[in-house]
This record gives structure tokens, C-alpha cells and sequence, in this order.
């Protein structure tokens, strides 16, 4: 049996872009995602992604709303994420934690990105479900 890890990830946008993070570990080392990770003992999917956010990349978000969730399954490991998205409130754009760069990403750029499984079209969805389409701040 496969075991699953329960997570928690946010599309955060801002202008027109989407804060990407690119993983430093394994197991999805250099590739593209959005910030995000295990959800910890106490705490709920909404918290997690929140902190997620910080500590990946110095940005304090606020969630809008919920995409859905997203399965990653990578050698022999299953991760189920929660998906949120939302916009920044505060912070200094700074990688930390497990990722080794934190940009903003302009929407029409992604193509151009090495991203993590099905991580384009969710944040296209997300993108889609924000009241300006992502585009204000």
C-alpha cells in the first residue's frame, strides 16, 4: 500500500504573476511548484499553507478561497495537498526552508518554468476563480 502524506499549498497572486518556488530537496528537487508542504501535528490545512508560504518564501499571504486538491504521487510516496490561493499582505521575498529560489512568475511565463506535475493548470484554475484573474495586488 502506498502511504500518503497530507499537505496544504497555496497559488498566491500579485500583477499578473504567481509565486513559484523552486524545491531544493528531494523529492521534486529543481522543479517549479508553489509554495507549500506537510500539514504539521495541530494545525489545519489553512494554517499550514499560510506558514508554508512564509517559511519557503518571506511572504505573509492571505487566502481568498479553496481550488481543490491536488495528488502528487512520487516514488512510492502519495501526497495529497489542499489547494488554496490568495494574495500577499506583507513580507520580503526571500527563499527559506526547502526551497532554493522564490520569484514571481508572470502567468504568460509558466511555459518556460520546469513545474511540477498538473501545477500549471491549477494555477490557471485558481488564476481563473480570482476577482481580477490574479491581475491586481
Amino acid at each position: 500500500m502506498t502511504p500518503t502524506r497530507q499537505g496544504a499549498s497555496m497559488a498566491v497572486f500579485q500583477n499578473g504573476s504567481i509565486l513559484l518556488v523552486r524545491r531544493a530537496r528531494p523529492p521534486l528537487a529543481g522543479l517549479w511548484s508553489l509554495p507549500g508542504g506537510k500539514i504539521e501535528s495541530g494545525e489545519n490545512a489553512t494554517e499550514a499553507a499560510c506558514r508554508e508560504v512564509l517559511e519557503e518564501t518571506g511572504i505573509i499571504a492571505r487566502i481568498i478561497g479553496q481550488l481543490g486538491h491536488n495528488t502528487i504521487e512520487h516514488e512510492e510516496i502519495r501526497y495529497v495537498l489542499d489547494v488554496f490561493y490568495g494574495r500577499p499582505h506583507s513580507g520580503a521575498l526571500q527563499p527559506g526552508d526547502d526551497a532554493d529560489r522564490a520569484c514571481w512568475v508572470r502567468l504568460e511565463d509558466l511555459q518556460n518554468y520546469h513545474l511540477t506535475a498538473g501545477v500549471e493548470d491549477l494555477i490557471l484554475a485558481a488564476a481563473a476563480l480570482m476577482p481580477d484573474n490574479g491581475k491586481q495586488a
